[in-house]
């Protein structure tokens, strides 16, 4: 072949490419706009649909109870509900079959949870720590028959854990949230204002009820079934009363009509060493101890003999047992007080 043929030859093929390329690019330009228009006119469809949709959600809204929620809420609730349960442990990602597990088991009177940071972990809530707390004292005063080891395992439970607040919380909840079995709480606050002064939050050692001038140590005397008389600043609100050392000699403490003035009546003689607590309007809780000496009485009395208490069982009594129809003009309620 000449030179100029192959030159030829090679012009050709050059134009021939050319020509290729010209062509792919109006089939692709084509191709593009197509589908540009295409997914324009998707997305037209789809915005009117939305609007569509919009619609008839509002309509079947105004149908629908006010108070549901919108099936995405109730999604979301149920997402972080699933999640809540997974963190505690209640949720397996196992598969299918097995989406719940056995709950975790309530270790509440468990003798050997004793650990104060652990019972926090295990129990929760402050007043499950002291109820917790509570028994395993009480069983501790079975075990030794000394209410002082029973003081310091609870001194001890409660001055252990990491988490003060938590602690002190758990301390004003003892006794009017978890009941009493052998400990006052108000032993348990004169311990530790004893030995660890600096746990009690906003808790000290006072006076607040009225004594003679010039008598500094406040001391009763009286007799078996003979009311004793404590007053104080009507302003102050009593929370609380304890016999030190756990006697059970019978005693009825219940205000009196008039504002500031509580009455004392025991039913045993002895000399006795009393915790009174009363909230001052700062909000701090004073304790004051009382020296009480009560003597035998000269006539003999029965537990009947006691308005105050007969008052007191009548209200205790059995609540299926019938009871006397109150009188029209009997207009009196009685709240039996817990102390």
């Amino acid at each position: 072949m000449s030179d100029e043929e192959a030159e030829a030859a090679a012009g050709f093929e050059r134009r021939h490419a050319a020509e290729l390329e010209e062509e792919g690019r109006r089939h692709t330009s084509v191709e593009t706009d197509a589908e540009l228009q295409r997914l324009e006119e998707e997305l037209e469809k789809s915005r009117v649909g939305g609007i569509d949709l919009d619609d008839d959600r509002k309509k079947r809204g105004r149908r629908r109870d006010p108070d549901e929620d919108d099936d995405d809420e109730d999604g979301e609730a149920a997402a972080a509900a699933a999640v809540a349960a997974r963190k505690q442990g209640f949720v397996s990602n196992d598969g299918a079959g097995k989406y719940f597990t056995d709950m975790p088991e309530d270790r509440m009177g468990d003798l050997s949870l004793s650990d104060p940071n652990e019972m926090k972990r295990a129990l929760g809530p402050s007043v499950r720590f002291a109820q917790h707390a509570m028994l395993l004292a009480a069983e501790r005063g079975k075990e030794t028959n000394d209410r002082e080891a029973s003081l310091d395992l609870l001194a001890t439970l409660y001055t252990g854990v990491s988490d003060r607040a938590y602690a002190n919380k758990a301390l004003r909840e003892f006794g009017h949230a978890t009941g009493i079995i052998d400990i006052y709480p108000l032993e348990l606050m004169n311990h530790l204002l004893e030995h660890v002064p600096g746990f009690c939050t906003k808790v000290r050692k006072g006076s607040f009820l009225r004594r003679t001038e010039g008598d500094d140590a406040l001391a009763l005397s009286g007799t078996v079934g003979a009311p004793m008389r404590l007053d104080y600043d009507p302003e102050l609100r009593v929370r609380g009363f304890a016999l030190a050392g756990g006697g059970r000699p019978g005693y009825l403490l219940e205000p009196l009509d008039e504002p500031g003035a509580y009455q004392l009546i025991f039913l045993s003689p002895g000399t006795f060493t009393a915790i009174l607590s009363a909230i001052t309007k700062d909000g701090w809780l004073v304790l004051e101890e009382i020296a009480i000496t009560v003597a035998p009485s000269e006539e003999v009395l029965s537990f009947d003999d006691i308005t105050g208490l007969r008052r007191e069982r009548d209200n205790e009594r059995d609540p299926d047992a019938p009871r006397k129809k109150k009188e029209p003009d009997d207009l009196k309620f009685h709240f039996p007080k817990r102390i």
